[in-house]
C-alpha cells in the first residue's frame, strides 16, 4: 500500500488527440497551480474589496456634509431675513420715537403758552405773548403772536391791529397784507392767536416793526415794537436796516 506523498509523485497521464500526443502531469504541480490561482483570487478581492467599502464609506460622509451645508445656508438666509426684520424694527421705532419726542416738546410749549396765557389774563390790559417777525424774502414778512386781554373787563374786545415802521423822515408808514389791507381785524373775549404775512415793497429793510392795537372806538389799546428776524434769509449786512 503505497502512502500519500508518494501517491502525489505518481503522474497523470491524459492524451489530447493532436497528432496523438500524450502529456503527463503529476498532482502535486496541479495543487500547486490551483494554490497560486486561490492567492491570487483572494489578493485581488483584498485589493478591491476594501477600497470599495472605503469609497462608500467617504460618498457617505460628503452626502452628510453636502445636507449639513444646505440646512446652514437656510440657516443663514433665515437668520438674515430676521436681521433684515429687526433692522426695519429698529428703524420704525427710532422713527416712532422721534416722532414722540416732538410732539412732547410741541405740548410742552404748547402748556407753557397756556401757562403764559393764564398769567396774563389775571393782569389788567392787553397782552402780546409771543411776537415773531421775520422776512420770508425780500419782499415779504411773516407775523405771529398772542392777544390776551386781562381781567374780565371790558368782556369783549372789538378793533384790529395796523403793523407799521419809522421811515428816514419820522414818518409812520403802514404796511398791508398780501390782499391790500393794512388792518387786521380782532374780536376776543379772552385771546386770540394772530398771524399772516406783510408785503414791504421798499428797497430798504426795518430793523423793527410796531404793532398797534386800536379797538372800535378808534382808540389805542395797546403797541410793541418788535425786532424783524432773518431766519429766512442769510444774516448779512443786507438784512439790516438800510434807509434812502
Amino acid at each position: 500500500m503505497h502512502s500519500g506523498p508518494d501517491k502525489l509523485k505518481k503522474s497523470i497521464r491524459f492524451t489530447i488527440n493532436l497528432s496523438n500526443r500524450s502529456f503527463e502531469l503529476r498532482p502535486v504541480f496541479l495543487l500547486l497551480i490551483l494554490l497560486a490561482l486561490l492567492i491570487t483570487a483572494v489578493m485581488t478581492g483584498a485589493r478591491f474589496f476594501p477600497q470599495e467599502k472605503q469609497q462608500d464609506h467617504l460618498l457617505g460622509q460628503l452626502s452628510k456634509l453636502q445636507h449639513k451645508q444646505q440646512r446652514l445656508h437656510e440657516k443663514l438666509a433665515e437668520n438674515e431675513a430676521l436681521l433684515a426684520l429687526r433692522d426695519g424694527q429698529i428703524e420704525g421705532l427710532k422713527q416712532e420715537m422721534e416722532q414722540l419726542r416732538g410732539e412732547k416738546t410741541a405740548m410742552k410749549s404748547r402748556l407753557e403758552m397756556f401757562d403764559e396765557v393764564l398769567a396774563s389774563k389775571k393782569v389788567k390790559g392787553v397782552h402780546f405773548l409771543r411776537p415773531e417777525f421775520s422776512w420770508e424774502d425780500q419782499h415779504s414778512i411773516s407775523y405771529q403772536l398772542i392777544l390776551v386781554k386781562g381781567e374780565n373787563y371790558p368782556r369783549w374786545i372789538q378793533g384790529h391791529l395796523e403793523f407799521s415802521v419809522i421811515d428816514a423822515n419820522g414818518q409812520t408808514v403802514l404796511l398791508s397784507n398780501q390782499k391790500g389791507k393794512n388792518r387786521h381785524k380782532i374780536e376776543m373775549t379772552s385771546h386770540a392767536f394772530v398771524e399772516g404775512t406783510l408785503v414791504w415793497p421798499q428797497n430798504w429793510r426795518p430793523e423793527t416793526l410796531h404793532v398797534t392795537l386800536i379797538n372800535h372806538l378808534g382808540k389805542q389799546k395797546g403797541h410793541i415794537e418788535i425786532p424783524v428776524l432773518a431766519s429766512r434769509l442769510s444774516r448779512d449786512s443786507t438784512v439790516k436796516e438800510q434807509r434812502p
